[in-house]
């Protein structure tokens, strides 16, 4: 693998190449679209534990894990139609954070050309990101305004990319995008982080039932893989009968043992890290995509839960919550939880409406389960409507 620097260079080098395309749509098109942004950015899942990490923090003129990029964007490379602004950092890296961890940054907006900028107003692409109402500011040629942002890591592994859009007086027509990114990862790291086993090719699916996933650890220690969904790992160019520990490793995914209705949404290799028993990748496939059902009036933020390590009768307690749309309210006494595993018990301890927000309290208790992978699943009620919620986390005795 790369190293990071390579990594995040390569990944602003196909940022920056796509900010060249001109961007540009009439106010309505814009804010509609940003509408639709918001709104789709719920389907996603949200922090894993009931407590978030310590804030991960970048200070300007950037993450230090840039290496030798810019200081500055060139008002050159913007898209036609943009007007003169640089920015600094160029892009805001976030590096490495934990599910549910959080970015904060600071961002630089100057103006390289002859007349003030009044910015009419700015908008993210996602609410996981919060940046600063940016709208009424104005900005002296040679100047800059100076703006924070957060990024609120969800559960989801790999790359993340948020934006932020601005629309400044004099070029409504257009809005300047600044981009965030961040990759969520555990102390170990899957690559790619999701295993792509069907894709869509002139409208008819394409199915792929192997291939191969790198396994290793971000700091460099020796790791053992103990299973892969279950089964023993399919090593590639290790023996673990002859060859110590190693700190990565390719393995092997097979399907074959899956029909459509029992394939996992999530792989799961188990670890003897004490600080990731765990790690998962997403398995997309078309019977394993969300669809929310016609008239559900909210969504789901976890699509499952990493547990970690646990033990048959001792309960544990996970947390979750939905999102209603804006015209809903969330009413915590239609709230419920089923156990649909029979190893799996659970107990609804606490519904409560935050907001917009439907959370749950839930106290889980393995039972019967075997020693290895526990892949249980759980249905959630609100409003009368359901959704699945997948605990995932090893077994030990």
């Amino acid at each position: 693998m790369h190293g990071r620097t390579k990594s995040v260079e390569a990944r602003l080098q196909r940022l920056m190449t796509g900010r060249r395309i001109a961007i540009t749509v009439q106010a309505s098109i814009m804010t509609l679209l940003m509408l639709v942004g918001i709104a789709g950015c719920g389907a996603e899942p949200n922090p894993v534990t009931s407590s978030d990490p310590d804030p991960s923090e970048v200070k300007p003129p950037g993450n230090p894990s840039l290496g030798a990029i810019p200081v500055r964007s060139s008002v050159e490379d913007n898209p036609p139609g943009w007007p003169p602004v640089e920015f600094e950092p160029p892009l805001l890296d976030f590096g490495n954070l934990p599910p549910g961890g959080t970015g904060t940054g600071w961002v630089k907006i100057w103006n390289v050309g002859q007349e003030p900028l009044k910015i009419i107003r700015s908008i993210t692409s996602c609410g996981c990101t919060v940046a600063e109402n940016l709208a009424g500011r104005e900005i002296p040629p040679g100047g800059f305004t100076e703006f924070s942002t957060t990024m609120n890591m969800k559960s989801g592994l790999g790359e993340k990319k948020e934006k932020i859009s601005i629309v400044f007086e004099g070029y409504s027509e257009t809005f300047a995008v600044y981009y965030f990114m961040a990759e969520v990862s555990l102390p170990i790291r899957v690559t790619p982080p999701y295993i792509r086993a069907a894709d869509r090719v002139a409208n008819e699916w394409v199915h792929t039932t192997s291939g191969e996933l790198r396994v290793e650890s971000t700091d460099g220690k020796p790791f053992r893989i103990l299973g892969s969904h279950g089964e023993p790992p399919q090593f590639i160019g290790f023996d673990p009968a002859t060859n110590p520990p190693a700190s990565a490793y390719t393995i092997r995914w097979d399907l074959d043992r899956f029909t459509e209705a029992t394939l996992p949404w999530f792989w799961v290799i188990e670890t003897d890290r004490a600080d990731c028993p765990v790690v998962d990748v997403r398995l997309r496939h078309e019977s394993t995509k969300p669809i929310r059902p016609r008239g559900r009036p909210w969504v789901p933020i976890d699509q499952r839960i990493l547990v970690g390590e646990v033990r048959v009768g001792e309960p544990f307690e996970v947390a979750t919550k939905i999102e209603f749309v804006e015209r809903y309210t969330p009413d915590p006494m239609t709230a419920g939880v089923t156990s649909d595993s029979p190893f799996l018990e659970a107990q609804l301890l606490e519904a409560q409406q935050d907001d917009q927000f439907l959370q749950f309290r839930i106290r889980i208790t393995p039972v019967e389960a075997k020693p290895g992978l526990l892949y249980g699943i759980l249905t959630l009620d609100a409003s009368g409507y359901t959704t699945q919620l997948r605990i995932i986390g090893r077994v030990v005795e």
